[in-house]
């Protein structure tokens, strides 16, 4: 597991540190004599990391447990509270900001209308909101140990470079270093779609998952795809950008990649929301909608397909159909057991969930469509907020950075 460390006393005593703190947090509430049993290090070594945890503020007691014969022993947790990460997700237009702790718990969050035509423009908002955000939080700024951000693009986590971003119109973009110099903390910056993917697998549906694929379906489309319980990225870690899957033989509506016919193109938000607007000017809504052309965004598409519009419903069940469609592609590709459906489309309700599920039984292979799960995200924290802050939880521990 610690391969990497070479192998002299004080890169020992690292990775025993790393390792039983890894552990505390995994199992806590957690006793020394557990730890000493799961970890195969000696009581006396196991005591001696302990006590200097606890120095150092990483690691509280919290009580007894059960006594098989003897002394009681005495319970250990992690301390949530020793240090906190700034998580957050880009979007064009759009900023989520938040707070939390060693236990991926959100004490503060901030939505916000940003200037992203930059990195620079984008730190910018993040610092000048960043105070405001501790305050709610309640957290010393200087306890802010960490930025994590989950961005759509191609994604280099190693640079924190955007190879390129169609959504937010960015090229051989350093977020990460225009992040950094703005806080002066170590950044990461991962794909949304691969955060989202982590989040899911770690708070969400795909709990106890090892093989998983979240789509998310937004302004932007991406997939994350994890296989054997790791983010698979290909082999320049862009894996996923299924939103210019080509979905036609001949040329198809025109992509923002400079591509046409690509999945984005039929079934991103702006996509939907184009054929709505063409619809209404062509009389086939209720003549109420007539003045929203100029002014049309989701929410009202949305009201418009609960409220029953027959074209708005023939809008959504021809971007259903496609959708399950490419769920089908990526079932038959990756053999996942849980295929997640995130972002902002998937407030189209229970019917367009169906609607998906049933076009991708009918494109998968049988044996496959059989064992596999296509279900809506659900969780109440944003994923590629809180798949970034596990990111960077992860880095955090596994480089001892508290």
């Amino acid at each position: 597991m610690f391969s990497h460390y070479p192998h002299n006393s004080k890169n020992v005593k690292l990775a025993n540190r790393i390792l039983i703190r890894s552990l505390i947090r995994d199992h806590e509430p957690i006793s020394r004599n557990e730890l000493a049993k799961i970890s195969g290090l000696t009581p006396a070594a196991v005591t001696s990391i302990v006590r200097q945890l606890i120095k150092d503020g990483n690691v509280l007691e919290v009580g007894h447990g059960e006594s098989s014969g003897g002394r009681r022993p005495i319970h250990l947790m992690l301390n949530p509270s020793v240090t906190y990460i700034l998580a957050c997700r880009l979007q064009k237009g759009y900023l989520l900001m938040a707070i939390v702790d060693l236990k991926n718990n959100v004490r503060a969050l901030k939505e916000l209308a940003i200037d992203t035509s930059s990195p620079e423009t984008v730190a910018r908002a993040m610092g000048g909101n960043f105070q405001d955000l501790v305050a709610r939080a309640q957290v010393p700024s200087d306890k802010v140990s960490f930025v994590s951000v989950a961005s759509p693009g191609l994604v280099n986590p190693e640079t924190g470079t955007i190879k390129i971003s169609v959504n937010l119109g960015w090229e051989d973009a350093p977020l990460g270093e225009a992040v950094e110099k703005a806080f002066g903390i170590p950044v990461h910056i991962e794909n949304v779609s691969n955060a989202s993917a982590l989040a899911e697998k770690l708070y969400g549906h795909g709990r106890g998952c090892n093989h998983l694929i979240y789509m998310g379906l937004s302004v932007g489309i991406g997939a994350g795809i994890i296989v054997n319980n790791q983010i698979y990225g290909g082999a320049l870690g862009y894996a996923g950008e299924i939103g210019h899957m080509a979905m036609t033989l001949n040329d198809g509506p025109e992509c923002k990649c400079g591509s046409r016919g690509c999945f984005e193109a039929y079934c991103g938000v702006n996509a939907v929301i184009e054929r709505v607007r063409a619809g209404i000017k062509e009389g086939l809504v209720s003549p109420e909608w007539s003045t929203a052309t100029d002014t049309l965004d989701l929410t009202q598409v949305l009201q418009m397909l609960h409220e029953g519009e027959p074209y708005v419903r023939s809008v959504f069940a021809e971007v259903a159909n496609i959708v399950g469609v490419v769920v089908a592609n990526l079932i038959n590709l990756y053999n996942p057991e849980i295929v997640v459906l995130g972002g902002e489309l998937m407030q189209a309700g229970e019917e367009f969930l169906e609607l998906i599920r049933q076009s991708a039984s009918a494109r998968a292979l049988k044996q496959l469509a059989e064992q596999v799960k296509i279900v809506k995200s659900e969780m109440t924290d944003d994923p590629g907020m809180k798949g970034a802050a596990a990111i960077a939880l992860q880095r955090i521990f596994e480089q001892d950075l508290i």
